[in-house]
């Protein structure tokens, strides 16, 4: 007897549980902020019970018990004998994690998890209490994220019984007839449909070339009238002339039946044109239908990580979100998770304050981050702002300064809104201490780098004590991307239509020198101009502003920059190519294009450009010799971890020395020079609060780099070790050697 293969099906169950899980996981966050919400209540029932079904039929033990476990929970939940608390939805949302990650890993034997059977017990506990251990949280006006305490309240009542149906609903009339397609042939599908967009423009290169033919073919045809009117009129015999007279006519003949058939073939194949185009126009427009996605799928993890950022930031937060049925082509929706994620933890972490702060600026506790999304022709625009304290200009400039991305004279020069574009630099960060959220030097021009990838662009409006705003202006889809041609430096190069501002005509006389190079006024504000040779290292004569010359704007907005280019060529839809494995790590060049007659033109990266644009001409310093390795000092009690951050230090090159508490680091550092100092927080005699106190208040040693690193997560702890003088504050429960390096690094500048 054949056995009947399981795994069949598992591709179709991964793709169901990730469904299921996701709609567990909001719905616990709605009930979370409105427990009485009964609808969300049974839809995350039933969405625990498919998947505890599904495990099952597959094999699925773990997958299927863990299942079992929240369906219990939620079945008490329903009864009544169980009210939503903070504690309870930890709990149930470890599990959606655990059923997540099983249900990615679904194979025979069924896969295991190291978490599971903790998190079954805890819910265990949960589902078995008939009492209610932990009071409902309040129920904000919005989708909210609190970290305070919750007081408890008493035993909660039964919740009414929903009322039945009184006849059940056909499935036929609401179940739509679906196909489980793989996303590698829609992909393909999806290729091969740009290919033939671009391909018409082939087709009307051979319109253009028939057309001109047939002109040719008029200019032949007069030219032999004209032919055989001189050659009658020259003298000779009769029967010559006659000869002459009759291959002139047959001629002519030939001529006029050549330019019947090329007229003829010109038609025919413009009206072929016309009727490819419609196909291809449908073709396009149903392969994007299947591409396009609500962003609500964009959207979704983010109410779960502001609840949990919060919570780590002790501050208090409400998640507002718009536009969630707005649909963005599906690999947009894919490359812009982590991008999103990110510019959430920058408004959480920099943008919100505190509820104290808050308080005494006459804000209410609870800060706001808003999430909108909206079509806007071609084009989605997403924004994420908040209601904090907004990006102070004054502070980009001086941590410019500190970083030598400007000069004093360059930062007294910038504008306010010309300084906000700082913070798209690489690695640029105003945090005044590095912690586990922020400050490692990861900054937004990650963000930056993946919106420009797929064709989009990303602006910045802040307000100082009002809060800010950053919007993401993106493309419908992916199939295509449209293209600005243009000749500049001796060949011909490409840009997407949506880092362009346009192009202008300039007059010799309406360029002006300043600082050595040529700048323009444009709409009243002075734009530099730049030529393309140097961004891209090219060698030769640089081409110079001449009486009439052609300038492309490039963006942003606020700080925008005019490339010298010899001519404007065309604008077009393109399909880009990737450049392959050898050049993937260079960013001047997003990819290339084949053009119609074959050639190969490169995709230029905007950013890119403006930004090495920006750094010609920076001060430069002088290389310094070879610098001796840095001496560091470790103080920890525990002989493990201090022996464990030894080993880490010493073998990336430090010269490191060991204390085993305060007052022996303290001892060392009167005796000793160091670069940096590694403390613990919690030890004998002197805790690390007080050394940090004690070395900021020592006039030799006060500007020494102080990093903290301790099992204490709370952010009252950071704001201490903040105001004790730390410049970076790492948790032991999410220690990676890697950030300990890389952090070391930067505050050394080496």
């Amino acid at each position: 007897m054949n056995t009947f293969d399981l795994t069949a099906f598992f591709g179709q169950f991964r793709e169901e549980t990730a469904e299921n899980v996701r709609s567990i996981s909001d719905g616990l966050l709605v009930l979370e902020a409105h427990p009485a919400d009964r609808g969300a209540l049974d839809g995350v029932f039933r969405a625990a019970h498919t998947i505890k079904g599904s495990a099952r039929m597959l094999g699925q033990t773990e997958t299927a018990n863990l299942a079992h476990a929240l369906e219990t929970v939620l079945g008490n939940l329903r009864s009544g004998q169980l009210v939503m608390s903070a504690a309870l939805n930890d709990a149930l949302l470890a599990g959606t994690d655990v059923l997540l990650a099983l249900g990615n890993r679904v194979d025979e034997p069924a896969p295991t998890d190291e978490r599971t059977s903790a998190i079954i017990a805890q819910l265990t506990d949960f589902g078995l209490a008939d009492v209610v251990n932990a009071a409902p949280v309040r129920q904000p006006m919005n989708t909210s994220v609190s970290s305070n305490p919750i007081p408890q309240t008493p035993k909660a009542q039964p919740a009414p019984a929903m009322p039945q149906p009184s006849a059940p609903i056909s499935r036929a009339s609401v179940v739509r007839p679906t196909v489980r397609i793989p996303i590698k042939r829609l992909d393909r599908l999806l290729n091969t449909t740009g290919e033939l967009v671009v391909a018409r423009q082939a087709h009307l290169a051979h319109s253009d070339t028939l057309t001109e033919l047939s002109k040719l073919v008029f200019k032949q045809q007069r030219t032999i009238q004209t032919l055989l009117a001189t050659t009658l009129k020259l003298r000779g015999a009769a029967s010559v002339r006659d000869q002459i007279a009759q291959a002139g006519e047959q001629l002519a003949g030939y001529t006029r039946q050549l330019d019947t058939m090329v007229r003829n073939a010109n038609e025919q194949w413009t009206m072929q044109i016309a009727s490819t185009d419609a196909l291809v126009d449908e073709l396009e427009a149903e392969v994007m239908a299947t591409r396009l996605q609500p962003i609500a799928g964009l959207f979704a993890p983010l109410p779960r990580a502001v609840r949990e950022l919060a919570r780590s930031l002790d501050k208090d937060v409400t998640l507002l979100t718009e536009g969630e049925s707005t649909e963005a082509d599906r690999k947009i929706i894919e490359v812009l998770s982590e991008p999103l994620l990110h510019l959430v933890r920058n408004c959480l972490d920099h943008g919100i304050e505190s509820a104290a702060e808050r308080a005494s600026a006459g804000k209410p506790p609870a800060g706001t981050l808003r999430l909108s999304a909206r079509s806007a022709g071609a084009t989605i625009e997403i924004s994420i702002s908040d209601d904090g304290r907004g990006i102070d200009p004054t502070v980009l400039r001086q941590t410019a300064l500190r970083k030598g991305l400007l000069d004093a004279e360059a930062a007294q020069r910038l504008a306010d809104d010309e300084a906000l574009e700082l913070i798209w630099q690489p690695g640029f960060s105003t945090t005044t201490m590095i912690t586990d959220v922020s400050g490692r030097g990861v900054g937004l021009d990650v963000v930056r780098t993946a919106v420009v990838d797929i064709g989009g662009s990303i602006a910045i409006e802040s307000v100082v004590g009002q809060g800010t705003t950053f919007t993401l202006t993106l493309p419908l889809t992916v199939l295509t991307t449209r293209i600005l041609l243009f000749e500049a430096s001796g060949g011909v190069y490409a840009l997407p239509s949506t880092a362009c501002m346009g192009g202008r005509r300039v007059q010799g006389g309406d360029f002006q020198m300043i600082e050595g190079r040529p700048t323009v006024r444009v709409n009243g504000r002075l734009v530099a101009v730049v030529a393309l040779a140097p961004l891209l290292e090219q060698r030769g004569p640089l081409p110079q502003p001449s009486n009439i010359s052609t300038l492309l704007l490039l963006g942003p907005a606020n700080r925008p920059l005019a490339l010298l280019v010899d001519r404007l060529l065309d604008e077009r839809e393109a399909v880009v190519k990737s450049l392959g494995p050898l050049l993937a790590n260079q960013r001047l060049c997003s990819g290339g294009v084949i053009m119609p007659n074959g050639s190969l033109v490169l995709l230029l990266n905007a950013a890119a450009l403006t930004d090495r644009a920006r750094a010609i001409g920076r001060p430069t310093t002088v290389a310094a010799p070879p610098l001796r390795p840095a001496r560091l000092l470790v103080a920890e009690d525990s002989f493990t971890t201090r022996e464990l951050l030894r080993s880490i230090l010493q073998s990336a090159g430090y010269t490191v020395e060991t204390a085993i508490h305060g007052r022996d680091a303290l001892d060392k550092l009167q005796t000793n020079t160091y670069d940096l100092v590694v403390s613990d927080v919690e030890m004998p005699h002197v805790n690390g609060f007080e050394l940090t106190r004690r070395i900021r208040a020592d006039q030799h040693r006060r500007d020494m780099p102080i990093i903290i690193i301790t099992s204490l997560a709370r952010e009252a702890d950071r704001r201490e070790g903040l105001l004790a003088g730390a410049q970076a504050y790492i948790v032991k429960s999410q220690f990676d050697q890697s950030n300990l390096l890389e952090t070391i690094q930067q505050l050394l500048g080496r």
